[in-house]
């Protein structure tokens, strides 16, 4: 479970008891928090009647097969749905394979293969305005139904404050390795003594990834990390000089990798697509999605060796993250506020309500289920396992 879901979690048990289902729960390694229990997916009773124990169902949709539970439960029993990517076709391939679903079943006049998870959701959120308009255009007539909640992580103990220094990272997914690792070719044929990391780890992208660096030439040049735990990835945002997130498509997903850059203060260079536009300018480095690798190398290394533009970056970033810890909504836990406006105003929330897993006092939800699984299974202890 990525460490910016488990702020979210973290954040929503202050206002509600929050049940979350996730496979293979034992291995989350959150922090005891009141109001929140896990359990397995598994557990989750299969008759309707689940219905009447809960206020809310929220259910946690992107484009991958580790996607098929909440999808299923969605469709089952509705709810509201939080889209971490808009395009669903990754997922739709995964159900056609298992029988889930057919591409009859689809409606989808944009391609997005999304219309169906919007039929079954009562309150549609995504995390950026573009990924709003994408869901609109597979829906027109439930925009009412589409809520934009800012997408946030909290900053390290200590923001990142290098100069002078040579070091280039990637963090989390890589979006478009062949295009990553074909900008850190170039940049070692400009500067042989650079430091560039990939860090966060790979999962299934690895061997790929590797085979790619090892045709390059490269793969004795760059440092890729296993997954972190959050002090060392925090450790890691500090010392990049320039982080980098490439990618030439766009999902409707927010990086999370991009938003703990901003957080920490790290300049960051990123193609100009999607949620990025609504970045400032001062920000990012945005370049366009048609630049090619060698240019966009010129641009890192421009940037590396321009001590004032770096921190001129930094401090832009830095205050454009900490809008997203405005009005007690620290930590990028901005999810809670969404919920509160979406759902029900404070003054509406029961009190004294009992939920499927005992009873709740107070100006409470009575109860959400987070419906979640797992990209992976973090290891003993508090891995980190970025997102985009």
């Amino acid at each position: 479970m990525a460490t910016f879901e488990q702020r979210r979690l973290k954040a929503l048990a202050g206002i509600a008891d929050v049940d979350v289902f996730a496979r293979r729960p034992d291995d989350l390694a959150l922090t005891p928090v009141e109001g929140l229990r896990i359990y397995d997916a598994e557990s989750i009773p299969a008759s309707t009647a689940l219905d009447d124990a809960y206020d809310a169902f929220v259910h946690v949709i992107g484009n991958s097969g580790y996607h098929v539970d909440p999808w299923l439960h969605l469709m089952e029993h509705g709810g509201d749905v939080v889209l971490h990517d808009v395009r669903l076709d990754g997922l739709y391939n995964v159900l056609f394979g298992l029988g889930l679903a057919e591409p009859g079943d689809l409606d989808s006049a944009t391609g997005l293969m999304c219309g169906q998870v919007i039929d079954a959701a009562q309150r549609i959120l995504v995390h950026s305005e573009g990924a709003k308009a994408m869901v609109v255009s597979e829906r027109p007539l439930r925009e009412a139904d589409v809520h934009v909640i800012p997408f946030f992580v909290g900053a390290p103990p200590e923001t990142n404050n290098k100069s002078g220094s040579s070091e280039v990272a990637a963090f989390g997914f890589v979006k478009d390795p062949e295009l990553l690792v074909a900008v850190f070719a170039r940049l070692l044929a400009i500067d042989a003594s650079l430091r560039l990391l990939i860090v966060g780890g790979l999962g299934s992208q690895h061997v790929a990834v590797m085979e790619l660096l090892s045709a390059n030439g490269i793969d004795d040049a760059v440092v890729v990390t296993e997954w972190l735990e959050e002090d060392d990835w925090n450790v890691r945002l500090r010392e990049a000089s320039v982080a980098v997130q490439l990618r030439r498509t766009w999902n409707g997903e927010s990086s999370s990798s991009v938003a703990a850059c901003l957080a920490a203060g790290v300049p960051t260079v990123v193609n100009d697509v999607g949620a990025f536009d609504e970045v400032p300018e001062s920000a990012l480095l945005k370049l366009p999605t048609e630049e090619s690798a060698a240019t966009i190398a010129e641009h890192v290394h421009s940037l590396l060796g321009d001590d004032a533009r770096r921190r001129s970056m930094a401090s832009a970033a830095l205050e454009f993250a900490a809008r997203g810890t405005e009005a007690d909504c620290a930590a990028g836990c901005s999810l809670r506020w969404g919920l509160l406006t979406v759902l029900e105003s404070p003054a509406d929330l029961r009190a004294d309500s009992a939920g499927a897993h005992g009873a709740t006092t107070g100006p409470r939800l009575r109860q959400h289920a987070i419906i979640r699984t797992l990209r992976g299974v973090a290891q003993p202890g508090s891995a980190h396992r970025s997102g985009r």
